[in-house]
């Protein structure tokens, strides 16, 4: 697959599960698809797997493609797009796509496929292209114990020595949301499974505080990124956590919170616990887009307080934000800006809104015609331009790029009304940096800051400075991709 810059950790599991079902598995990172190519042909894998989202997915199947036409792997693909568009197994060169969980699917399918005879083709959550005729499986019952299932691999990806040396980690102790946000494809993930189990399960804390002690014994860690949709939904969770975590791990963590389940007593605990920093969802300061475009119901309100609690207990602030969302405008727009300065955030994370095919929002924007983009002309990446024309479209991409400093530096309003206006290649790839660059310095000195010099000055600094660097110029200038034979000589392609 690509080159990450956090672990992957489904990949690592995926792995795991497969390996302990008997099977050889590994994972290759790369940035030059053309490595891939060469590698898979060198390995001649029985099984291609990849991993991919709406957006790149042109790319895994380009270089699907290529694969295929030297060597005769069984290629599968997984992760959000399949599950939400499973119709792409009718493209040339798939022969399975994963809807959903690939834990217990996953080697039940390699074992099949070793033993041929077709048996395969019964695989539970995989739809499979079949000479041509589409076999569709439902999905399997969701998996309740979390604590059942093997940590991810790490080595696999420590392979990468960004990662391996960083004394940041990425772990998950919860799956599923409860929540039904517009803009996301949990509520196609739990309509999905309906009927199957509980949405949101939870690994014991004991488990969670097991693996990190694992990954401290191999690897420097120093400050722990919960990457739960929602890491407080359980208080009594949250209580035991904080008992326990900092006795026997006692590391700095990130996490990410809802502001409407914020409470003093969660803060504190989260407090106790060891938490550094925390990411709250504003997505907008417009609260009637927010309840109407996004299917938000916290308000303005809500969300002072949670940032109130969490400053008054100096735990740092990062936000999630959205510019150019559809029904809006862009003085919707200005009062998340006006919202993050209001609640001095620490960081204002920015992304320009991607009504992804499958969304609820994207189904909205169409009702108030908006042209909305199909899911293989979207871009991979969400942070490079609107997908759609708007009379304000140059102000709000401009606005996207500087709105974090902006909140950062209310007082420079004057100057950055005047910036906002401005037009050209130029300014973009000014603001274009000045976004990157606030970001890397907002993450590396407030965000994931680790306590202590080691972090900053440390020998992996100035690769981890590197590599995020690169990373952001990926994301904010990528190139422009096409499906087809040629597709690796054009962009940066994933295979796991």
């Amino acid at each position: 697959m690509e080159q990450p810059h956090q672990e992957p950790l489904g990949v690592g599991r995926l792995i795991s599960v497969a390996r302990a079902a008997g099977h050889r598995a590994e994972v290759m990172f790369f940035t030059d698809p053309r490595q891939a190519l060469r590698h898979a042909v060198s390995a001649r894998p029985d099984v291609l797997a990849y991993s991919t989202m709406t957006g790149a997915h042109r790319m895994y199947l380009g270089l699907n493609r290529e694969i295929k036409k030297h060597i005769p792997a069984f290629s599968i693909f997984g992760g959000p797009h399949p599950t939400y568009s499973p119709d792409m197994v009718g493209e040339p060169g798939v022969d399975g796509v994963c809807r959903g969980e690939g834990e217990t699917a996953l080697p039940l399918l390699l074992d099949a496929l070793a033993h041929g005879g077709g048996a395969h083709l019964a695989t539970p959550n995989f739809w499979f292209n079949h000479g041509g005729e589409v076999v569709k499986n439902d999905p399997a019952p969701l998996i309740v114990d979390l604590d059942t299932l093997p940590f991810a691999d790490r080595a696999s990806f420590y392979q990468i020595p960004t990662l391996r040396d960083s004394h940041l980690k990425s772990f998950m102790t919860t799956r599923g949301c409860p929540y039904n946000c517009t803009y996301c494809f949990n509520h196609q993930y739990n309509a999905l499974y309906r009927g199957l189990g509980p949405i949101v399960r939870q690994r014991s804390v004991d488990n969670v505080i097991s693996e990190a002690l694992e990954v401290m014994e191999k690897y420097p860690l120093g400050m722990i990124q919960f990457m739960d949709d929602i890491f407080i939904n359980s208080p009594a969770w949250v209580e035991e956590f904080s008992e326990k975590f900092p006795a026997r791990v006692g590391v700095p963590f990130f996490c990410n919170v809802r502001a409407e389940l914020v409470t003093p007593e969660i803060v504190r605990d989260l407090k106790r616990a060891g938490c550094w920093s925390v990411c709250v969802g504003i997505e907008t300061g417009d609260e009637d887009l927010r309840r109407r475009m996004l299917g938000r119901l916290q308000t303005n309100e809500h969300i002072r307080e949670a940032i109130r609690l969490f400053r008054a207990n100096r735990i740092k602030v990062m936000t999630t934000n959205m510019v150019g969302i559809p029904g809006g405008s862009f003085e919707s727009d200005w009062k998340t800006y006006r919202l993050n300065a209001e609640c001095r955030v620490d960081y204002p994370w920015v992304s320009i809104t991607y009504p992804y095919p499958g969304t609820r929002i994207h189904e909205l924007a169409q009702e108030q015609g908006w042209a909305v983009p199909r899911g293989d002309e979207l871009s991979h990446s969400y942070f490079n331009e609107m997908p759609f024309e708007t009379p304000d479209k140059n102000r709000v991409e401009n606005l996207h790029r500087l709105l974090a400093l902006m909140a950062d530096k209310p007082a420079l309003e004057p100057l950055f009304k005047l910036l906002i206006r401005s037009r050209g290649k130029l300014p973009r790839a000014l603001y274009t940096l000045i976004f990157g660059f606030w970001k890397l310095y907002c993450y590396e000195t407030r965000i994931f800051k680790n306590p202590g010099a080691l972090w900053l000055f440390g020998s992996g600094a100035l690769p981890r400075f590197t590599g995020n660097a690169a990373l952001g110029l990926r994301m904010m200038f990528p190139g422009k991709t096409r499906p087809g034979p040629d597709h690796d000589k054009t962009s940066k392609s994933s295979l796991s």
